[in-house]
């Protein structure tokens, strides 16, 4: 079996959101770990961050990356 993945809100958000900058690669990506029957998680903040998105689109949106190495997607630029 797979290991899990962890599933954030810009993800969400991206496979939904046809507008958004990453959502062909977020489809292709998510289409791929459910045919490999990959575990996916998230949380309840998680769940509330991308429907507030899809609530208010004046939301506002961090700029996320991709970790070189891992599977999530991040905040880029770090906070700090």
């Amino acid at each position: 079996m797979s290991r899990a993945v962890f599933v954030d809100a810009s993800a969400w958000i991206a496979i939904t959101n046809r507008r958004d900058d990453y959502h062909f690669v977020a489809q292709e990506l998510y289409r791929e770990l459910l045919a490999g029957k990959t575990p996916l998680f998230t949380t309840t903040w998680v769940a509330y961050e991308a429907l507030s998105s899809k609530t208010y689109p004046h939301y506002p949106r961090q700029n996320y990356g991709r970790c070189s190495g891992c599977s999530s997607a991040l905040p880029y630029p770090p906070a700090g």
